[in-house]
C-alpha cells in the first residue's frame, strides 16, 4: 500500500520496491536509483571501466550526458586505482589526475570533450567504494 501511495503521488516518477529495498526516481532532468536492485543506466559509456562488485546507486543527468555510479568491491584501494589507470588508458582516455592518500585515491581522465573520475575509498574492512562520474562538457556560444 505504501509503495502504491508513493508511486501514485508522484505520477509514477518514483518506483519503490520494498521487496528489494530499492528506489528509482525518473524526471525530465535525469534519474536516480539505489538499493538492492540497481542496474547500470542505459547509455552509460562503454569506454568507462566498471570494476567487479555490487552496483549500489546510479544517477543520470540529462543536461550534460552525465552519469554517477557507486560500486562496492572487494578490491583494495590500491588495486582499484591501478585498474582504473590501466583500463582508462587502454580505452584511449588521457589520465589527467592520479592521487593516492592513506585510505583513498582518485583517478581522472579526459577524452575529447568528455571527463571521467573515479573516487576510491575504503568503505568497511574488506570493502572499497568506487564512485564513477562521467560528463560531457557543453559548449556555450
Amino acid at each position: 500500500a505504501t509503495e502504491r501511495a508513493i508511486e501514485q503521488a508522484t505520477n509514477s516518477q518514483v518506483d519503490v520496491d520494498l521487496a528489494t529495498n530499492s528506489l528509482k526516481i525518473n524526471t525530465n532532468g535525469g534519474s536516480y536509483q539505489f538499493g538492492g536492485n540497481v542496474a547500470l543506466p542505459a547509455g552509460f559509456p562503454d569506454d568507462v571501466y566498471i570494476i567487479d562488485g555490487t552496483l549500489t546507486s546510479a544517477t543520470t543527468v540529462t543536461e550534460n550526458s552525465g552519469y554517477t555510479v557507486s560500486i562496492e568491491t572487494t578490491k583494495s584501494v590500491e588495486e582499484a586505482k591501478a585498474l582504473y589507470e590501466t583500463q582508462l588508458k587502454n580505452e584511449g582516455w588521457t589520465i589527467a589526475l592520479s592521487m593516492q592518500y592513506e585510505s583513498s585515491a582518485a583517478v581522472g581522465g579526459q577524452k575529447g570533450n568528455r571527463n571521467v573520475s573515479a573516487s576510491i575509498a575504503q568503505d568497511t574492512p574488506g570493502k572499497t567504494l568506487v564512485v564513477l562520474t562521467t560528463s560531457t562538457t557543453i559548449e556555450s556560444y
